[in-house]
């Protein structure tokens, strides 16, 4: 597909008004059969990460935090190589890496409400017909029976959510997190303008927006990424452990900005003052603000998780990306530090959002007979070469429910080698495939043009079949 159609389907799938059964190496299990989580303290070819007695002679799992960064691809972070004027100052990201775990081919969802779905379920997004973004005015929401972290984690753990949901519309939008099992919410029902207030109100911004407390609306004048931290440090200070946080950020999200100067580490404000400088000064203050809270915990106690939602966006970086399933889309930091983790490692395997939920709950020794999609990443945590699974997916479609659906892409990758398909009723009316060596160049050629090799119509064809497994129902 040329770039003018990228652009053209990249523009259709962009966060409006933002602006896996996985295949298993048994091959006697079905490619697209539910995984259970074993929920063992120890898990093969790993160590485990409990350190503290309870007295009763159990250890007591980890804290364990879970920060989501919105709109943060690989491509915009020092730690990952990204080089340029517009790219930020990230010392708390970087130490984060070299005392912990950095993974580099972790997929999201091409969009943010699916991926955040996905972070809390251990399940694709498409299981719940959540495949684009979440308006507010939709009336759409993660359904009740999808069972969440808090959920699986039950009453012996603490839990709280701050910052942005984005997976609820409506009336319900306001106690979205409380009615998914958190025990304590404050942020916003979507992203900081009016397609995710209540009351569709102008004007709204980092310094000007609703935040919601338990299900009260008010004003905040507190700047966005600042009041989260200070929402944060406030839960990890006081709550009984262990206890699950999440804490998603608004940064780098439009609308885009220069941040309070005491927040940056070099002037931004002699830049280009395009949205590539911009976004790198929001990311840069995050990095700051999120120093502020890893001082407020203990390390040794505390698994700390750190994750983009989707790539970076199209008017920040050169398109496609975000809304597409190009790697720029989908190829999301996911930086992993705590107890039991070999500081300095770097996962090269596929890995997707879907399995960090499976990772907290076999850490936290949960047992379950739910379907779900990831696999535990445990075993990375002593062995950087390991494999946790064969194959990463992602896919996108709009609108959101059951269908039809007007424009979809979805992407499989093994090892080496990824598939992409795509499907638009204008554009593109019949399926499109592209294939790509991963170790070779990349997405800048596509093997199945020119008269494939052989070895590539093998791959295609094993990937199309891995691929259709994981969009079955």
């Amino acid at each position: 597909m040329d770039l003018i159609l990228w652009l053209v389907m990249g523009s259709l799938w962009g966060c409006a008004g933002e602006s896996e059964g996985d295949p298993l190496k048994d091959s006697s299990t079905p490619s697209g059969a539910a995984t259970t989580v074993t929920g063992s303290t120890s898990v093969p070819g790993s160590t485990s990460t409990s350190l503290e007695d309870t007295g009763e002679g159990s250890p007591l799992p980890p804290n364990i935090l879970m920060v989501v960064i919105d709109d943060l691809g690989v491509d915009f972070l020092p730690t990952y190589g990204a080089e340029g004027a517009s790219i930020p100052k990230t010392p708390t990201l970087d130490t984060l890496a070299s005392d912990g775990l950095r993974f580099t081919s972790a997929w999201s969802t091409p969009l943010c409400s699916p991926s955040r779905a996905e972070l809390l379920t251990g399940r694709y997004a498409r299981h719940f017909d959540l495949g684009t973004v979440i308006v507010h005015t939709a009336e759409f929401d993660l359904p009740d029976e999808a069972v969440t972290l808090p959920e699986y984690l039950g009453d012996s753990w603490s839990t709280a959510f701050l910052g942005k949901w984005h997976l609820s519309s409506g009336a319900r939008a306001l106690t979205g997190p409380n009615d998914q099992g958190f025990g304590h919410w404050s942020g916003t029902i979507g992203n900081l303008g009016a397609e995710s207030s209540p009351n569709q109100r102008q004007g709204l911004g980092y310094w000007n927006w609703e935040r919601v407390t338990d299900g009260t609306l008010e004003m905040s004048t507190v700047y966005a990424t600042t009041a989260t931290v200070d929402d944060a440090v406030q839960q990890v200070t006081t709550l009984t452990e262990p206890w699950f946080v999440e804490v998603a950020f608004h940064a780098g999200h439009a609308p885009y900005h220069y941040p309070p100067p005491e927040l940056l580490r070099r002037d931004w404000a002699g830049g280009s003052g395009g949205n590539a400088h911009k976004f790198g000064a929001m990311i840069e203050a995050l990095d700051t603000e999120l120093g502020r809270l890893l001082e407020e915990i203990d390390p040794a106690r505390t698994l700390v998780m750190v994750v983009g939602d989707n790539g970076t966006p199209q008017d920040v970086v050169t398109p496609p990306a975000k809304g597409t399933t190009v790697e720029a889309g989908i190829n999301v930091p996911v930086i992993v530090r705590g107890p039991g983790i070999e500081p300095g490692g770097v996962v090269e395997a596929p890995v997707g959002l879907v399995d960090l939920p499976v990772t907290v709950l076999d850490l936290a020794g949960v047992v379950t007979a739910e379907p779900l999609d990831g696999v535990s990443l445990r075993p990375c945590f002593t062995d950087p070469e390991c494999r946790p699974r064969d194959t990463a997916f992602s896919v996108m479609f709009t609108p959101n429910g059951p269908g039809p659906h007007t424009v979809s892409m979805a992407a499989v990758r093994d090892d080496r080698y990824k598939l992409i398909e795509r499907l638009h009723p204008e554009h593109q009316p019949k399926l499109a495939h592209a294939l790509h060596d991963m170790h070779g160049e990349g997405e800048a050629v596509d093997l199945l043009l020119d008269s494939p090799s052989k070895e590539s119509t093998a791959a295609h064809a094993r990937l199309l079949e891995v691929l259709d497994s994981y969009m079955e129902p």
